[in-house]
């Protein structure tokens, strides 16, 4: 439902947007997608002759003889004045959006921050991603993994908690997968994150030794882990697909795609839990 208010509201906007009166003027471009900002520096380099640079398109010496097209860079400022018909389409659509966005999940106990190894914030995001994979999934799902890069808030506050709260800390469009991997597989992932200082992950415990290059004391669940062993994780997509750092992920020996967001997974989770406590359990922690 929240799904399809945002699709609706974003193309309303922007025929909104249209109906307005602009002023060109050169912007930067911007995404809060994960496979962007994973873009290399040049990336935004020079384009070559013919393609748009500073608002403007050359036909350059590769085009010689062809059209030489204009175009101009249209900014979406604040003081710009709706079209009133079109605002008159959207309003039913925004008051339906903000009335879902505002809706009470629940309530943080405490202030949920994040940080590392461990860190409550980091504890519920993946708490709540190995809940919905074992609640879809026929087979059991031993452990959970996201990284701290997806979450873009530092802290949940005191108090209620709110869809939106939930759109801004996981705001990306990340969707679970379940990954089968070797206990080796995940002894090696492990050894990847603690050069980081650890990612979110639920349904193991382990230690990270002082110089961050190796893991010791591996356990999922009770049991200490088999190098040997089957083990199925619970991820996002953009790790088990696109993302550079842990590509270990990309070679599991299976795999299976779920539809739901992990957003949309955490907005049911709280949901379900209603009072969310603050928790460190010792999951992650460098040897002493």
């Amino acid at each position: 439902m929240i799904a399809r208010l945002l699709n609706t509201f974003g193309l309303l906007l922007i025929l909104c947007c249209l109906g307005c009166e602009q002023t060109p003027t050169k912007i930067p471009s911007a995404s809060n997608d994960p496979a962007v900002q994973d873009q290399p520096a040049d990336a935004q380099a020079d384009p070559p002759p013919g393609e748009v640079k500073a608002g403007k398109v050359d036909a350059g010496e590769a085009n010689a003889g062809k059209p030489v097209v204009e175009a101009e860079s249209i900014a979406v400022a604040d003081d710009l004045q709706p079209d009133a018909a079109v605002a008159e389409i959207i309003q039913p659509y925004m008051e339906q959006m903000h009335a879902s966005m505002d809706e009470v999940i629940g309530q943080a106990a405490a202030d949920i921050t994040r940080g590392r190894p461990e860190s409550a914030l980091g504890n519920l995001v993946a708490d709540a991603l190995l809940w919905h994979a074992n609640k879809i999934s026929p087979e059991q799902v031993d452990i959970s993994l996201v990284n701290n890069g997806g979450i873009r808030l530092p802290a949940l506050m005191k108090g209620p908690i709110r869809v939106a709260d939930i759109y801004q800390l996981v705001p990306f469009d990340n969707r679970v997968v379940i990954l089968t991997l070797s206990g080796q597989q995940i002894e090696d992932l492990l050894i990847s994150m603690a050069k980081k200082g650890g990612e979110p992950m639920s349904g193991l415990t382990y230690k990270i030794d002082r110089d961050e290059t190796q893991v010791r004391e591996i356990r999922i669940g009770q049991q200490a882990l088999v190098p040997t062993a089957t083990y199925r994780l619970a991820t996002l997509d953009y790790l088990a697909s696109i993302g550079r750092e842990y590509q270990i992920l990309q070679d599991a020996a299976s795999r299976v795609d779920d539809t739901v967001f992990l957003r949309d997974a955490m907005v049911t989770y709280i949901r379900q839990l209603n009072v969310i406590e603050p928790t460190l359990d010792g999951r992650v922690s460098y040897e002493e």
